[in-house]
């Protein structure tokens, strides 16, 4: 008896749907793996490629340090009469460096290519 009642929903859960020629092959391109694997490896290989061109390009690194020094004390004569010279009490520090890759060998040249 159950079987008869559920052999109506069953068959009416069913539905035909058919595909063009066209779109067989398109929704086999998109869910090929192979074919999303490879693109993957497009990219990763596109990624490296630009990563080794960035080689021939400067280097630069900036940077700042600064600091308190304070009030030293200094002792001429004796630690009977100390003394305080006028200094500066902050130091700054800035730096600038730039490095440019000339010759190595055709290494980067060669890391491009492959």
């Amino acid at each position: 008896m159950l079987l008869f009642i559920l052999k109506p929903v069953a068959t009416r859960s069913q539905q035909a749907y058919s595909l063009t020629l066209d779109e067989l092959f398109r929704l086999g391109t998109e869910n090929s793996l192979r074919l999303q694997a490879t693109r993957m490896q497009e990219v990763i290989a596109a990624d490296k490629e630009k990563t080794a061109q960035t080689s021939r390009l400067p280097d630069i690194s900036i940077g700042a340090t600064t600091g308190y020094i304070g009030r030293p004390t200094v002792f001429r004569q004796g630690l009977s009469q100390p003394v305080h010279p006028d200094m500066p009490d902050w130091s700054h520090n800035y730096n600038v460096e730039v490095t440019q890759p000339i010759y190595r060998g055709g290494k980067i040249h060669y890391t491009i290519k492959r």
